[in-house]
């Protein structure tokens, strides 16, 4: 009898889903800051999102750095620049309850946001720039995607 309860017992660890929440989402964007000669600055914000899970081995916490690269669209072959390592500027947890009179149980969402801002100076051409973060591995709670944990996001602005 106890031999059938121990491997009862040892069975259940066998069937639980192993999962690892990572970036749900994210975007990137620019503003004009000046122009000087043949060369433009821009701000470049990447914001990433993750849900507010506690960090551990399932759980991921953002990069501390990103790179951008940035692709020239003024070649027919574009070449990449990487950016030097871009230190987050700023966290931030938000919390939302939802208010519907349809809705019985009412979810209460948490998710945080991380800043990456960056300050790039490009010469001038005519055709622009796309200027990209890659990072694998998507949340295991998108199920659309049936591959998470080898499925990456690419988030991207063209100047």
């Amino acid at each position: 009898m106890k031999k059938k309860i121990i491997i009862g017992i040892l069975s259940c660890f066998w069937i639980l889903k192993v999962s690892a929440h990572h970036i749900i989402g994210g975007e990137m964007y620019y503003s004009y800051q000046s122009q000087t000669g043949s060369t433009v600055t821009y701000e470049v914000v990447l914001k990433l999102y993750r849900g507010c899970e506690p960090i551990d081995m399932q759980h991921a916490d953002f990069d501390p750095f990103v790179q951008l690269t940035i692709y020239d669209k003024d070649v027919p072959n574009p070449s990449a620049k990487v950016t030097p390592d871009i230190a987050m500027s700023d966290k931030q947890t938000i919390s939302h309850s939802f208010t519907d009179p349809c809705i019985d149980i009412v979810p209460t969402t948490c998710y945080q946001v991380a800043y990456y801002k960056t300050t790039i100076t490009l010469p001038v051409n005519q055709s622009g720039y796309i200027i990209t973060y890659q990072r694998c591995c998507r949340s295991d709670l998108i199920l659309n995607a049936y591959t998470q944990a080898e499925v990456g996001a690419t988030y991207y602005t063209e100047i």
